[in-house]
């Protein structure tokens, strides 16, 4: 005869969590890679800088993700 064993309560989901706060400053950075178009030759680099504390953003397109374009990126948001 097999066993019957208890059947297993399920977990309560985790309740999401706020946001962390941050100081104003600290800034989140990403690069991607946006799909070629058809009347493209070639595909084209998104930079994003996101301030955590003030969700302000600044973007910019590039043709290139060179560390020229990395460079002039992160110098423009201070203009």
């Amino acid at each position: 005869m097999g066993s019957l064993r208890d059947p297993k309560p399920k977990a309560p989901k985790p309740a999401h969590k706020p946001f962390k706060a941050y100081e104003p400053g600290c800034v989140h950075i990403d690069v991607k890679y946006l799909p070629r178009m058809c009347d493209e030759d070639r595909r084209r680099y998104l930079f994003v800088a996101i301030d955590r504390a003030t969700r302000r953003s600044f973007v910019r397109l590039y043709p290139a993700n060179a560390a020229a374009n990395a460079r002039r990126f992160l110098r423009e948001p201070r203009r």
